[in-house]
């Protein structure tokens, strides 16, 4: 067929060109085909003026997506993280009476459930500690009372340290005037240099090599008569 119309606008062909063709019908039988040729440019120019529009509703959504996430951070994060160091501190400081309640069941919420329940077990701990030392003091209390009540010289010495634990006053009153206040807090080695305890009819302080007293820290038998004892 031939060419019923055309027209071509050259000094449109700015940007991309777009080609469509389609075929006119008529009764059912093909009786001719357009063809439609547009090109982008006009949408180009739009898209650049509204360009610095696109972008500032995209950089508005960035900016509220991170200030949606920085504020979700805090309250999820932040703050309950900041809630533990005071709850750990207060625990380090020794005050185990005050629980921490929390609802928050995530992992952080874990981690406050596993210092709450430390907390609870330092607790019972120290109760025991308290209730165990309460009871030492009262036993030490009944010892010192019993010991004090005897007539003769009663040392605790702890082996193989040396230590002296205890001495009564009749103990402490074997040792010399300026020592017998610090006499308990002494080895057995130096307590036994401060006892005035004599060779027998003389004046020289008995032989700490011989003394029964070393002798038996060591795990040692020995028998003497022939030791001096001087007290107040």
């Amino acid at each position: 067929g031939s060419l019923f119309m055309a027209e071509v606008r050259a000094d449109r062909r700015l940007g991309r060109a777009h080609r469509r063709e389609t075929t006119l019908v008529h009764r059912g039988d093909p009786v001719g085909k357009v063809e439609i040729e547009l090109d982008d440019s006009q949408l180009a120019r739009e898209f650049e003026r509204d360009r610095h529009g696109y972008y500032l509703v995209l950089l508005g959504q960035f900016v509220f997506a991170l200030v949606l996430s920085l504020v979700s951070i805090r309250h999820r994060v932040l703050l309950p993280l900041a809630r533990l160091t005071v709850f750990s501190d207060q625990i380090a400081g020794g005050n185990l009476d005050q629980p921490l309640r929390w609802t928050q069941s995530d992992e952080i919420g874990h981690l406050a459930q596993q210092l709450d329940e430390m907390r609870r077990a330092l607790q019972a701990s120290f109760a025991e500690q308290q209730e165990s030392q309460l009871a030492l003091t009262r036993q030490n209390a009944l010892l010192s009372s019993l010991t004090e009540s005897l007539p003769i010289g009663v040392l605790m010495v702890e082996a193989p340290s040396g230590k002296m634990l205890m001495a009564n006053s009749v103990a402490r009153s074997y040792a010399n005037e300026n020592a017998s206040a610090h006499f308990a807090e002494s080895t057995i080695e130096e307590s036994y240099r401060q006892l005035k305890l004599y060779k027998a009819g003389t004046n020289t302080h008995y032989p700490s090599e011989q003394s029964p007293l070393l002798r038996g820290m060591r795990g040692e038998n020995s028998r003497i008569d022939d030791m001096r004892c001087i007290r107040p």
